[in-house]
């Protein structure tokens, strides 16, 4: 009887393994295509086949300890990648764990992704959604969370002979704006701020689910 119980105890167990990492990644990934109907995926371009191969990453913050990273296929070995950033469907930008982020770097793949992007990646990839538009003839992205009262802006800064009304030439950079206060944090706005922020107002506050205004 108690050799019962305890295979019992033991089946029982290892279901409940099974379904945690069959279950629970099932459900994450649904939540990232749920997500989709509120912002569409920010993809990246396919890299060349050559690229399909593991190459070694090694830890800034731990001593001998090294990551696999494969660019083609956008994956990493890192636990932050297995437990999150792998459930994101393929070229989906939000694969970029911080080893591939730092290797692409290091390896000027990054620079096969256009300039927007690649800001985008020097951010770390922090935001849940990212939208694109043109804006005064200038594109640029709106990260942001529907939780957060934060909308991380990623435009261009405008140089000297820039039009007042655009479009800008200047480098790629990142403005952030509290949708709760209307002020822009640590007072810096980016070219073209006034439209930017009713185009925050009309279309990224308002695209989140219930069409309520972002709330932390």
């Amino acid at each position: 009887m108690l050799i019962f119980i305890i295979s019992t105890l033991v089946f029982v167990v290892a279901a409940i393994g099974v379904g945690r990492w069959v279950i629970v990644p099932r459900i994450k990934r649904q939540r990232i295509l749920a997500s989709y109907d509120v912002c569409p995926p920010w993809l990246l371009p396919e890299l060349p086949k050559e690229l399909d191969k593991v190459v070694k990453v090694g830890s800034r913050t731990r001593d001998n300890k090294s990551y696999a990273v494969n660019f083609y296929r956008l994956s990493c070995n890192c636990r932050r990648f297995r437990h999150s950033r792998s459930h994101y469907p393929p070229n989906d930008i939000h694969r970029l764990c911080r080893h591939l982020r730092q290797e692409l770097d290091t390896s000027n793949v990054i620079l096969r992704y256009d300039e927007l992007t690649r800001r985008i990646i020097k951010d770390r990839v922090r935001d849940k959604f990212y939208r694109k538009m043109t804006l005064l003839g200038t594109e640029m992205a709106f990260g942001f969370h529907p939780e957060s009262d934060f909308i991380r802006v990623f435009t261009r800064r405008r140089q000297a002979n820039d039009p007042a009304e655009g479009p800008f030439t200047g480098i790629y950079d990142k403005f952030t704006f509290n949708a709760d206060q209307d002020i822009w944090i640590h007072g810096e706005s980016p070219p073209g701020a006034e439209a930017i922020v009713k185009t925050i107002y009309e279309s990224v506050v308002r695209s989140t689910p219930n069409n309520e205004r972002v709330k932390v």
